[in-house]
């Protein structure tokens, strides 16, 4: 499907579904402007409070010592004490200040609505929404009728001039629109994709608050063997790009440019040419485009063009690995990863296989990345973390 065409049914199929959960009208990314001269980092989860790197990123868009860091812990199941902890972790940091923004979920009717608290976000250069669940964001930052509270227009406007929007783990999820609320790989292969904000069989997806609009974002990625889950929901909800972000790792966007930051790396998806085989009863999609970034490494979202770390060798001549690469687990911890940066980094394999059975289902899903002439990889040992960059694979999604 052209990418025109999908943008203007992703348009109205999420307006309409806006319509049925908020009873208004409400295409997607209908918070985002037109431009914005603000920055996002988004965190994949687990950030390690030794994670100088992602602190001081956050910390410098905000202003360095002139900062006012705003955080915001209405997804936390403990909103004080997650206050306390990253009011002390960013002023270790060398944050100017940090301040409490005042919502939860038990006093969102009344604070989301507070002049002073709007007033408090104003002083803002920077917000930080904690990690917990991404639901309490969204039910205390809308109101009922899917409308921006006086709160949440606030942060946008921090955000429009020039603040840094930051979040890990259900603070990243909900910086996407519509944003994935819950749901497992192989599920989500196997019963697709419902909207919220009851969890469904698959994967299940809900109105985010739209700070990234380029395009649908995952978290806790290979940790927790996300991709088949990602896939599915972007190719449902007819997102061009998607993002799997690895814990302890960052996506900075700025402008349009992404920067990957932290331990780990950024699984970019690119359904731009994909396709689905309607010779399989079940779900198949093919011709799906897929990178990997870590690490200093740059995405742009215009161009899609991505420019390696330059410390980082090129693979090609310098391969590493020989034999197979096969897993029959792939929606495990970082068996995906494994698959694919061992293919780019082999003397010998021009693919690789990750396949998932349910006996009690009958039914699996094979993932098979085939690399071309168009696909390179880079490598190196940064801060004692092996990162890799991979360039141009291609992954088909078939059932068996």
């Amino acid at each position: 499907m052209k990418t025109w065409r999908k943008s203007l049914i992703c348009v109205m199929l999420l307006a309409f579904i806006g319509f049925l959960a908020f009873g208004v009208w409400v295409p997607s990314n209908s918070n985002a402007k037109e431009q914005t001269n603000g920055s996002l980092v988004i965190v994949g989860g687990a950030l390690s409070d030794t994670n100088a790197a992602v602190y001081n990123k956050i910390i410098q868009l905000a202003g360095g010592a002139n900062s006012v860091i705003g955080v915001i812990p209405v997804n936390s199941a403990d909103p004080y004490g997650s206050y306390d902890f990253y009011r002390n972790l960013f002023l270790s940091y060398g944050a100017g200040n940090v301040v409490l923004i005042d919502i939860t979920i038990d006093n969102y009717a009344t604070n989301a609505y507070s002049q002073q608290i709007v007033n408090t976000i104003n002083s803002c250069t920077g917000i930080w929404f904690t990690g917990g669940d991404q639901m309490r964001a969204v039910t205390a930052l809308y109101d009922s009728s899917g409308n921006m509270t006086p709160a949440l227009q606030a942060i946008w406007n921090v955000y429009n001039n020039g603040g840094v929007i930051a979040g890990s783990s259900a603070g990243a999820a909900l910086m996407s629109n519509p944003m994935i609320i819950g749901g497992e790989s192989f599920d989500a292969l196997r019963y697709g994709s419902s909207w919220g904000p009851t969890l469904g069989n698959g994967v299940t997806l809900y109105r985010g608050l739209g700070f990234f609009s380029g395009g649908l974002v995952d978290q806790h990625f290979h940790a927790r063997g996300r991709i088949g889950r990602l896939i599915r929901a972007a190719w449902d909800y007819y997102f061009d790009l998607a993002f799997g972000i690895d814990e302890d790792t960052a996506m900075v966007v700025q402008g349009n440019t992404i920067t990957a930051l932290g331990k780990r790396g950024i699984t970019i998806i690119d359904l731009t040419n994909a396709y689905r085989d309607y010779s399989y009863s079940n779900f198949s999609l093919l011709g799906i485009k897929m990178h990997y970034i870590s690490k200093g490494d740059t995405f742009n979202l215009s161009t899609k063009n991505i420019t390696p770390n330059p410390v980082k060798i090129n693979l090609r001549g310098n391969e590493y690995y020989s034999g197979t690469i096969y897993t029959n687990a792939v929606f495990d911890p970082y068996t995906a990863y494994d698959c694919f940066v061992k293919l780019v980094d082999s003397k010998t394999e021009i693919y690789a296989i990750g396949e998932k059975y349910d006996k009690k289902a009958k039914l699996g899903f094979r993932l098979r990345w085939d690399r071309y002439s168009d696909t390179y990889g880079y490598w190196q040992s940064i801060d004692g973390d092996s990162s890799y960059t991979v360039i141009n694979e291609y992954l088909k999604i078939t059932p068996y």
